[in-house]
């Protein structure tokens, strides 16, 4: 190894992370819906993305279908389409059942903008303290701040 980035934040990264990422909502509704009961608006979803949990009747499990308008031949075909990709076929007699509507909500997090600080040269041995960390600098490693505040160290050829 030969250069080690620290950046600005080290100390606190996952929880920056965690802090700047979109906001996001996930709601599971069991619906069981099959035959007349299948119509545009009992798929509908009030906002948001929507995900079917979906069968042929008496089947025992479910594949999911995503990225389809909430219509019934649009999801009946979606769905064929997986199960074909799945297990080979498709039965386009078969009564579908849509057993699971499934929502995410999401909604951008906030702007994190990171400023550097002061140019800082650092040539080891050294601790350097930070604002949420503490660096120690091994000897044969030195290194300066960029703009962005991450700390660039590289290590000397020997």
């Amino acid at each position: 190894m030969t250069k080690i980035l620290i950046p600005r934040a080290s100390g606190v990264l996952s929880a920056l992370g965690l802090a700047a990422a979109e906001r996001r909502r996930d709601h599971a509704r069991t619906v069981f819906l099959h035959g007349d009961g299948l119509t545009a608006d009992a798929l509908a979803v009030q906002d948001g993305d929507a995900a079917y949990d979906v069968r042929y009747r008496g089947q025992s499990f479910e594949l999911t279908v995503r990225d389809v308008e909430a219509d019934p031949a649009a999801v009946r075909e979606a769905f064929e389409a997986i199960h074909e990709e799945r297990y080979g076929h498709r039965d386009p007699e078969g009564d579908i059942e849509v057993v699971t509507i499934r929502e995410r909500h999401s909604e951008p997090g906030p702007d994190v903008a990171f400023e550097g600080g002061e140019a800082e040269d650092v040539t080891g041995p050294a601790v350097v303290r930070l604002p949420e960390a503490t660096l120690v600098v091994p000897e044969g490693w030195s290194g300066t701040t960029d703009r962005t505040g991450t700390i660039v160290l590289t290590r000397e050829a020997s």
